[in-house]
């Protein structure tokens, strides 16, 4: 095995997120903090393939701040469903710490590193079941400025769970800004499970 080819055992998610990182270092170049500097609050719809008879609904916060090329961001979704007498619940966080690099003039690459729990609950007016796991990850997203409004990405990520199969997910995405205002939609579909954000932004 040369120095320059990966080594089999590394999953092919990773092995791509690992091939992206490095492209995008040799492009680095000066990039701008405030694209990592907003506070985000999200309507959330949620399904989980294990459990069809609930379709989860609720609000997800996030935080982010930039320090030139470095950045970190924080998450919090609380999603709950009621169906034939049995509530479920979703708490989930997650904290990111990442770096970016510009790949054009509109375009920009990021990479994160991720640790998250996800707890699930089960209760009726008797019983509890409660559910939970840690994780980490990694994750790639890919930006494009369509024009000075409107924004497209694109992300890959990976998930190694504590408790739990893991899970590999792919995200698509846009925002259009209105100054510091920005409102935008999400699909997420992990291996088990899928979202739809709607969002909205304040930049600061």
């Amino acid at each position: 095995m040369s120095s320059h080819t990966l080594p089999e055992s590394f999953s092919t998610p990773l092995r791509t997120l690992i091939t992206a990182t490095s492209l995008g270092l040799m492009l680095s170049g000066p990039l701008q903090a405030e694209d990592y500097d907003f506070f985000q609050v999200n309507a959330v719809q949620a399904e989980y393939a294990a459990h069809p008879m609930f379709t989860f609904r609720g609000a997800e916060l996030r935080a982010s701040k930039g320090w030139g090329s470095f950045f970190s961001e924080l998450r919090y979704r609380n999603l709950t469903d009621e169906s034939r007498g049995l509530d479920m619940k979703e708490k989930r966080w997650n904290a990111a710490v990442g770096y970016a690099v510009p790949l054009s003039e509109r375009t920009r690459f990021d990479i994160r590193g991720n640790f998250g729990d996800v707890e699930l609950t089960l209760s009726n007016s008797q019983r509890k079941l409660q559910q939970s796991s840690n994780y980490s990850g990694v994750s790639t997203f890919i930006h494009h400025a369509v024009s000075d409004r409107l924004d497209l990405f694109a992300g890959l990520e990976y998930q190694n769970w504590e408790k739990d199969f893991d899970q590999k997910a792919y995200h698509l995405g846009t925002n259009y800004r209105f100054d510091r205002l920005t409102l935008g939609a999400e699909y997420t579909k992990y291996s088990d499970s899928d979202a739809i954000n709607f969002v909205l932004r304040y930049g600061f």
